[in-house]
């Protein structure tokens, strides 16, 4: 997503980077043809705020961890922003999901991004597992959700505006699978064999892109029937299999979250011919860019901002629409969209 503008500034501290996405949501619009509802009456959101980003780091002085942390936000006027916390995927960082975190700071969400100690940026190896990476990503978050006010105190500009009880976690891939932990599922720390259920009542949905179901003895099918948080999963048709761990092809696998949850409040985006990064457009700086990456992108963007905005905003007409969406020809052959 390319900004039409940037600037840096320091504030107390921080550094942060403001940039206006107000084109590159604007085309995601017009793809997805959401100009209006069938009473014609206009239901256009508000146009995008600039977004500024703050990086910084939380000392957890309980395990003892200093936790890398991004945050994106509006500029500008507006109380009680909700928030959603970021999860990234195996070996990845706080920074390699911008398109995503950046577009939905611009609806209005503020948006912390995480770097768990299985990340490259801290000295991971692509690859190789990292010991005690499943419970560093569960206490990460843990140590989020209660702390989202001191974000205010690192970032002055949102001293007073964070609304934390509108939570949603989002995460990609093995970060799906802890915003799927905290919505409801169940399962099995794989190297303590102890079982856990994370459900949190603050947390009121939660985004997946490309997460995954049942990998015994980890999860099995029936630790899904609990996953009842409003949910959204997202996954490519050409999406990352893991034949040493199941014998699914990846479209069935990382679709599984959405399947097995319970019915009701559940959305599905395919996106064909994508791949596990978006086209290479997330999770990766090192891959080839495909030239429908874009597209998917847009496509992500703007239907799971829809179902931020519904269930974080409790918005009837972003609801509305999220319910009633069909695909337009312009996308016809890049994505399709489910309800359960």
């Amino acid at each position: 997503m390319n900004p039409t503008s940037r600037r840096s500034a320091t504030v107390t501290g921080v550094t942060t980077t403001s940039r206006r996405l107000a084109p590159a949501l604007g085309i995601a619009l017009a793809l997805l043809g959401l100009g209006g509802c069938a009473s014609g009456r206009s239901t256009d959101p508000p146009a995008p705020a600039e977004v500024a980003v703050a990086r910084f780091e939380l000392e957890d002085a309980s395990r003892p961890r200093t936790i890398p942390v991004r945050v994106a936000y509006p500029t500008g006027a507006g109380r009680a922003l909700p928030v959603v916390l970021f999860s990234h995927g195996a070996y990845s960082s706080r920074d390699d999901y911008a398109p995503v975190t950046d577009a939905w700071a611009a609806r209005g969400y503020v948006v912390v991004s995480i770097t768990h100690p299985d990340s490259v940026a801290l000295g991971a190896v692509r690859g190789k597992p990292t010991p005690g990476a499943w419970a560093g990503r569960i206490a990460d978050v843990r140590y989020l959700l209660a702390h989202l006010e001191d974000l205010g105190t690192r970032v002055p500009p949102l001293r007073g505006r964070i609304d934390t009880q509108r939570i949603a976690l989002a995460g990609h891939s093995l970060g799906g699978m802890v915003a799927q932990a905290f919505g409801g599922m169940t399962g099995m720390n794989p190297e303590t064999h102890q079982r856990y259920a994370l459900r949190d009542p603050r947390i009121r949905a939660i985004v997946v892109l490309s997460g995954v179901g049942p990998m015994p003895p980890a999860t099995q099918v029936a630790d899904f029937a609990t996953l009842d948080a409003p949910l959204f999963v997202s996954v490519g048709t050409r999406d990352l299999a893991m034949p040493q761990i199941v014998a699914k092809g990846g479209l069935e696998l990382r679709r599984e979250p959405f399947e097995l949850a319970p019915a009701g409040h559940k959305y599905l985006l395919v996106l064909s011919d994508a791949d596990h990064y978006l086209g290479g457009m997330v999770g990766r700086d090192d891959l080839p860019k495909s030239p429908e990456g874009p597209k998917y992108v847009a496509a992500f963007d703007e239907l799971s901002g829809l179902f931020l905005d519904a269930w974080l905003k409790r918005d009837p007409r972003a609801r509305a629409r999220l319910d009633a969406l069909t695909v337009p020809p312009d996308l016809a052959g890049v994505a399709s969209f489910t309800r359960g």
